[in-house]
């Protein structure tokens, strides 16, 4: 089975990005975000961790941070898909943190589903405050109906515990050698299979989740340059600089500035 990586579903920084599909099939993939589906007509096979079920319409499905998933819709159906940072909803990110859900479908009570499409799902919305309102109203209703298991429960798949591994450790001095003792795999054996599987080698794979930490620090708090490369787990100021330039077409000083935080 062919998984992939969306980098630009794995981004901090309040990243949010919305879909609608008709007669859509996306394969196997994971991103770091949360991803919110939404049956809108017709039904959809939406897959979690290998757990495969049908949405209905006014279904909705959420998948959590790194959890390997994938949609395909049904008969001339239509979805809609949100995908958002961790940071809009930083008090359920702490209820999940560790956990997975025993099961990923659920349905919003009717003055909620009503919120929802009048302020998330049939307009695009461009305040934040109203945003995040809309996303504590779903992960709430989620919370409320889905029962939370440790997430080692769910965890048999090699991407998956790739991904947990190094979301857990990014800001240490990880390298693909401690990965691949810490799993038992065989050096050469994993770092071909990583290549493989994600379609990237492990250091700028490592980065995207170290940038995106920086990210979050440049633009929320007042530590300097290099206390924030260190923070999110660069070993030097010079890699830093390269890699984060690389990532977002700016330096770390350029970026605060242009964000507004310039000190």
């Amino acid at each position: 089975m062919k998984i992939f990586h969306q980098p630009h579903n794995s981004q901090n920084n309040y990243n949010y990005n919305i879909f609608v599909y008709d007669n859509v099939h996306y394969t196997h993939h994971f991103h770091k975000n949360y991803e919110i589906a939404y049956v809108l007509k017709g039904n959809a096979l939406y897959s979690v961790n290998g757990n495969l079920q049908t949405l209905c319409e006014g279904d909705f499905a959420l998948c959590l941070s790194n959890e390997i998933h994938s949609v395909k819709t049904l008969d001339n159906s239509r979805i809609w898909v949100g995908v958002f940072s961790e940071d809009f909803v930083h008090e359920f990110k702490k209820r999940v943190e560790g956990k997975t859900g025993a099961d990923f479908r659920f349905r919003c009570s009717d003055s909620v589903d009503r919120f929802l499409r009048e302020n998330l799902i049939n307009r695009k919305n461009d305040d934040i405050l109203l945003l995040k309102a809309c996303l504590y109203a779903l992960t709430s209703e989620y919370l409320r109906q889905v029962e939370l298991i440790p997430r080692d429960n769910r965890r048999g798949n090699l991407m998956s515990e790739i991904a947990a591994y190094i979301a857990e450790n990014y800001q240490k001095n990880i390298s693909l050698k401690s990965l691949a003792a810490h799993l038992g795999y065989d050096y050469c054996y994993l770092s071909k299979a990583f290549n493989d599987m994600f379609s990237m080698s492990f250091t700028d794979y490592l980065s995207t989740f170290r940038i995106d930490h920086a990210l979050s620090l440049l633009s929320n708090t007042t530590l300097s340059v290099t206390e924030i490369a260190f923070e999110s787990g660069f070993q030097s100021i010079r890699g830093f600089n390269y890699a984060f330039k690389k990532q977002t077409g700016l330096s770390p000083a350029e970026f605060r500035k242009k964000d507004g935080k310039g000190r």
